[in-house]
């Protein structure tokens, strides 16, 4: 240890926002939301105690786990630099104690922890007070990212700011010298886009299955409510994509994609995420009221109504859970039917059921893949690796079922009817056989990524699939050819 080291002030460093990327009291509570619904109305009127026993009831229902949160990796590293120094580095933050016990076990870097306790709060001054006590005459470094800790700066030696640039740093520590930025990224356009899935948007492309089967595509009229259906469902979608992420984090953050999500890397706060949902959610209502009808806002209130029941309880449930996922896309076929008044046939329903359990059936397939500990559940769901064989047994069982279920309809009277050239409809059943046997070979091979459908757009064989599917239906319809 170098003799300078003796001349370094303590460091302290705050913790949500600054050696994190997330606040550790929202991450209970949205937890708290998951687990113990029933007793979160007791637990938010405990805030009238004070903040200290708020913080602290909260802490005896949801433990958070160290190693688990999105850590500001230059702060730690800059940290561990100043160890390294011989300096003394203390974690202090307004966090419960047990947090950052937690925090401090995982990373081994403090000498010392302070946080909140039963009897006090430890923010701003409180805080500072804190500090002065712990270091005693000695002066103190500061890293923190709000304008709660300007309280701290101004008794510390050096203000040292975690904030997206300087400018925004010099505002939170007021009249103090900004000594060194820690330049932290704002979320954009890009990163939002990527909460909402906008890819997963591609499912809602079965809204206008109903039009395009009956054949009433030249009809301008009905293009206008069934594009405005399509947005106003995709938006709905994406609130309720939010609210699962906010109430996954834990188990995103073990798995090998997920935990780069918005939500679980701490791009996007939980509270920030909470307001974005609500304007998607309020944008599709009023979309859907303006141009598509009463009918279609109750079966997005329906689809609300499941989601969340899924994120709750459904979720952990083997096989229910990959059900009501294949319920999912019938729903919006059977949505885009009532956004143009054309109700889809039973076979169609029946097919999309079993066509996309299968689709269920392999995207759990392939995340058993990626996260597969020994005899141990996969992390949020219901599912053990011993149970791959008899999923995969499932899946290949539904697709051929909608195999099955096309070539019935394809022999079907009325059917035959809708079509000036129906033999061309073989056609169909040969490209989906094919590709859904392929799927299933890359599933069991383990070349499978997150989401089958995401896999289809990006696959130039599914691609080519597709259009050989289209093609053959148009060869039906007499419109090619």
């Amino acid at each position: 240890m170098d003799s300078s080291s003796h001349s370094l002030p303590p460091l302290a460093v705050d913790l949500d926002g600054t050696l994190v990327r997330t606040d550790t009291l929202h991450e209970q509570l949205a937890q708290a939301v998951k687990k113990h619904p029933l007793h979160l109305p007791s637990l938010l009127t405990g805030i009238t105690r004070g903040k200290a026993q708020f913080k602290a009831a909260i802490a005896e229902k949801i433990e958070i786990d160290g190693a688990l949160l999105p850590y500001n990796e230059d702060v730690v590293d800059y940290l561990r630099e100043e160890k390294a120094k011989g300096r003394k580095i203390i974690l202090a933050t307004a966090a419960h104690e047990s947090i950052a016990k937690a925090v401090a076990d995982h990373l081994d870097l403090f000498d010392e922890v302070i946080g909140t306790s039963e009897n006090r709060n430890l923010k701003g001054a409180n805080k500072a007070d804190a500090l002065e006590s712990a270091v005693g005459d000695a002066n103190f470094d500061y890293i923190g990212d709000s304008s709660a800790d300007r309280a701290i700066w101004e008794r510390a030696g050096r203000a040292l700011v975690v904030a997206p640039q300087q400018s925004a740093a010099k505002s939170l520590a007021g009249p103090v010298k900004v000594e060194k930025l820690f330049a932290t990224e704002r979320a954009g356009l890009k990163t939002y886009l990527k909460a909402m899935r906008i890819h997963q948007w591609a499912k809602n492309v079965l809204l206008a299955t109903p039009l395009f089967l009956s054949q009433q595509y030249t009809d301008p009229a009905l293009w206008v409510p069934l594009i405005a259906a399509f947005i106003s469902f995709g938006l709905c979608a994406s609130a309720t994509y939010c609210w699962n992420d906010l109430l996954d984090l834990p188990s995103d953050r073990r798995h090998a994609t997920k935990r780069n999500r918005p939500f679980a890397s701490g791009k996007i706060s939980i509270k920030d995420g909470l307001v974005f949902s609500a304007l998607c959610l309020l944008a599709s209502f009023l979309l859907a009221y303006a141009l598509v009808g009463a009918g279609f806002i109750l079966l997005l209130l329906g689809y609300i109504v499941t989601t969340v029941s899924y994120s709750f309880l459904i979720k952990t449930k083997p096989v229910a859970d990959v059900i009501v996922l294949g319920a999912f896309y019938a729903y919006r076929i059977f949505a885009g039917g009532i956004a143009v008044g054309i109700m889809p046939s039973e076979w169609l329903l029946s097919f999309s059921m079993f066509f996309f359990v299968s689709l269920g059936f392999m995207k759990r397939m392939s995340d058993m893949q990626v996260e597969a500990p020994k005899n141990e559940k996969i992390s949020g769901r219901g599912y053990f690796p011993e149970d791959r064989s008899i999923i995969q047994v499932f899946g290949v069982a539904a697709g051929y079922s909608a195999v099955i279920i096309m070539a019935l309809y394809i022999t079907d009277e009325n059917v035959t009817a809708l079509y000036k050239n129906p033999e061309y409809l073989w056609f169909v059943c040969l490209g989906l056989l094919y590709w859904i046997s392929r799927t299933w070979i890359l599933a069991a091979r383990g070349h499978m990524p997150d989401d089958p459908v995401v896999f289809a757009l990006k696959d130039k064989i599914s691609l080519l699939c597709g259009l050989f599917v289209v093609g053959a239906v148009l060869l039906a319809a007499g419109i090619l050819g």
